[in-house]
């Protein structure tokens, strides 16, 4: 993350639930940063340990479909002579790797993927070495987005000032080609050695310590970034900033190449027969222009920092401060964008070169990057005595970074380098503080005498639940829909058994209610008094009489079923609402009364036959026919 932050103290080790703020205390940046990490942790950890690796939501307009299920996409008609490469179609919906939410708004190819443009140049190239056979899996990671790529986050208010930045869940679409044969159909493709290799990198990251050199003292408070660009053999070529690479700059068009060859002398390095690109900056406030003759400047696209390529570094050789130009210098010639492209470029400083103290001083090669071998016993010094050194084993990848808070000394002793010690002056060496890739394995493509084929997709790992109302039709209908694919769920994710047993006994017990579906020849309303009407079969009536002992139930739902046929939903035990005439008490007993479809409190003595319930709540009559409704148990007797 290439935000201006003052430091980075989240650490899972310390096992916080939370940041407090202080009455009074000064607020900074690093403890609400803090806070949002716990809470990310507390959200995704869970869901890794619940879902594992991987599980794909039903898309809940067609449960069937789990998100991201593959299929093999229509090739697209090429050119005479030219062949296309195969494609994929990625199914719309949702899926978690490792805990992370990735959702894919529509269903899309394998080659028009939203954050990874490379795709298709990346198959071609695996062709084109002789590849036919390729695990596909979802690389998951977290990108850091400013004003700058997204202009739409500054309040125009603030004249375009940018208060905050943000993480974008990027996913992307990957193949990993196979050396080895495919395993057999009953075996999954995470045995396969290429899988294995790709999750250990994963773990055996290369690790780098930082420390303050003795005798030093710091009277700045940064924050170092330290980065690797390339990994040669065993040496790591990187590139550090002071401030986290926060000083970047947006570019207005595209960059423009100067004609002929560079001046040798104009470059502070001497670079020989060099590009030169004249870059006209957004910024053009010349007091907040932060570049000098002589820094080293990375010129990025979108496509770039989500295909991880890393370009060049160049060198500034001209400053125009008042105009917003800068003219740099260096090997690597930028790709040619159509005129009216949307395409966004920036400009980040570097500071392996440092030009505040007028003095030229660079750790710098010609490249612009600083070169080190792993397992160099000797700390490399970045400036002021932050030093850095990077461990021998474990692998370096291109776009690992270090933060390294460096904190101003007081005559206290508080301050210096700050950094996990195993011992005093024993500095620990760390991990990548980023960037944190999560892999989730989706299946095998590969190439047969039949033509392209991909299977070994793991199943769904649950479906998209419907909503439950409280509406007794909809849960018994829901209730069958997931009782139905419980079975299914218990055999595809054992993990989520005890869970889905707990979520069906909770829905038994709310609709333990016990009704009948009845035909009536005159219309009822809910809550009438009914009983069973002896002309028609499967009909009822309005129970109408004093010593009606037909009675059968409550009309707790009026359905209209297909041919406007209406069926009446008569609660024959169970909780419902009733209609009823004059005082009720809460706990009287229910008859039947004289009044078509009313209940009446019972006496003293009630004849069997006619007791329609248990009174639940009460009405107070101010007139002996006083008619309302109450709640009601259903226990006919």
């Amino acid at each position: 993350m290439n935000g201006d932050f003052s430091r980075s103290t989240f650490a899972a080790g310390n096992h916080y639930s939370g940041v407090r703020m202080q009455q009074g205390s000064v607020q900074v940046d690093a403890d609400w940063n803090e806070q949002v990490d716990i809470v990310r942790h507390q959200v995704v950890t869970p869901l890794g340990d619940l879902l594992g690796s991987f599980a794909a939501a039903g898309d809940p307009a067609d449960p069937a479909q789990a998100g991201f299920a593959l299929a093999l996409a229509e090739p697209v008609e090429a050119e005479a002579g030219e062949e296309t490469p195969p494609d994929l179609i990625i199914a719309a919906g949702r899926a978690y790797a490792g805990g992370v939410l990735c959702e894919n708004d529509a269903a899309c190819r394998y080659s028009k993927q939203p954050d990874y443009p490379g795709a298709t140049s990346h198959l071609t190239a695996l062709l084109d070495a002789g590849y036919t056979r390729f695990i596909v899996y979802l690389d998951v990671w977290d990108r850091h987005v400013t004003a700058l790529e997204e202009p739409a986050m500054a309040d125009g208010a603030l004249d375009g000032i940018d208060t905050t930045t943000r993480t974008r869940t990027i996913w992307q679409l990957r193949l990993l080609p196979l050396d080895s044969e495919l395993p057999d159909d009953d075996t999954s493709p995470a045995t396969l050695p290429e899988w294995k290799a790709l999750l250990d990198s994963k773990q055996q990251r290369g690790r780098l310590s930082a420390q303050q050199a003795p005798n030093t003292l710091l009277r700045d408070n940064q924050l170092y970034r330290v980065e690797v660009h390339a990994v040669e053999g065993r040496n790591v070529a990187f590139k550090w900033s002071r401030e986290n690479g926060a000083v970047c700059y947006g570019v207005t068009g595209q960059p423009a190449r100067l004609p002929g060859a560079t001046d040798p002398d104009a470059a502070p390095t001497g670079i020989p027969t060099a590009v030169t690109y004249s870059i006209s900056l957004t910024e053009q406030d010349p007091a907040r222009l932060f570049l000098y003759l002589g820094d080293w400047v990375e010129l990025v696209r979108d496509g770039d920092v989500v295909d991880g390529a890393r370009r060049a570094l160049y060198q500034v050789v001209d400053l125009q401060p008042d105009r917003g130009l800068v003219s740099v210098v260096g090997f690597d010639t930028l790709p040619d964008e159509p005129a009216d492209s949307r395409v966004r470029w920036l400009v980040r400083r570097w500071d392996q070169r440092s030009p505040r103290n007028g003095t030229p001083r660079s750790h710098a090669d010609a490249s612009g990057l600083v070169r080190r071998a792993a397992g160099d016993v000797d700390p490399f010094d970045l400036e002021n005595g932050v030093q850095v050194l990077f461990g021998d084993g474990g692998d370096y990848r291109p776009g690992d970074y270090w933060l390294i808070p460096a904190r101003t000394q007081f005559s206290s002793g508080r301050g210096g380098v700050e950094w996990p010690q195993s011992a005093p002056g024993v500095p620990l060496a760390q991990s990548p503080h980023g960037i944190d890739h999560r892999y989730a394995l989706l299946g095998v493509f590969y190439h047969t005498t039949d033509g392209w084929q991909i299977d070994r997709q793991p199943p769904a790992a649950f479906l998209a639940l419907p909503p439950i109302t409280s509406k007794v039709l909809d849960l018994a209908q829901r209730v069958t829909a997931v009782e139905a694919d419980v079975t299914d769920l218990k055999a595809r994710v054992a993990v989520l058994e005890e869970k889905v047993e707990w979520a069906l006994n909770w829905l038994t017990a709310e609709r333990a209610q016990l009704f009948y579906d009845y035909l009536a020849a005159v219309p009822l309303e809910m809550g009438d008094v009914v009983a069973i009407d002896p002309e028609r079969e499967g009909h009822v009536v309005r129970a109408g009489s004093d010593n009606e002992t037909l009675v059968v139930g409550v009309v707790a739902r009026i359905l209209t079923r297909r041919h406007g046929e209406t069926i009446y939903r008569v609660t024959m035990h169970g909780r419902t609402r009733c209609n009823v005439v004059g005082t009720v008490t809460p706990g009287a007993l229910l008859t039947v009364s004289g009044y078509d479809g009313r209940a009446v409190q019972g006496g003293v003595f009630l004849r069997p036959g006619t007791v329609v319930g248990k009174a639940l709540s009460g009405q107070r009559a101010t007139q002996k026919k006083e008619l309302g409704i109450v709640d009601i148990m259903v226990t006919l007797a």
